[in-house]
């Protein structure tokens, strides 16, 4: 197996935790959301000037501790599951939007839609 090795990081994270809920976008079936924050990860050099910076701007802050071992990796195998979970549910979605739009299952317009959409 490949495995990859680089210096451990000495700086600090400031992460912003989600502001609303995830959803689940209706064609495809991806994991959507609307908060953009959650895409800003600011890094400082110490945890100190973190600090100062969340409280300059009025964020609540939680400081969580580095783990004293190597961070858990998902392994290969895992991923690889979880990956093939999610294009199972993507793959039924589309079965299903299949069989309804070929046995007219909905109301015309709708239908109608469904038909195009494939």
């Amino acid at each position: 197996s490949a495995t990859t090795s680089a210096k451990p990081r000495k700086d600090w994270r400031l992460i912003f935790e989600p502001r609303t809920a995830p959803f689940i976008e209706p064609l495809m079936g991806y994991t959507g959301g609307r908060d953009t924050l959650t895409q800003v990860q600011l890094d400082f050099p110490t945890l100190e000037a973190a600090i100062r910076y969340a409280e300059r701007q009025g964020l609540n802050h939680v400081v969580q501790a580095p783990s004293s071992g190597c961070q858990a990796k998902v392994s290969n195998r895992q991923a690889s599951e979880e990956r093939h979970a999610f294009s199972d549910v993507v793959w039924q979605r589309l079965q299903l939007a299949w069989l309804q739009a070929s046995h007219n299952y909905g109301a015309g317009a709708e239908a109608a839609h469904i038909q195009t959409a494939l």
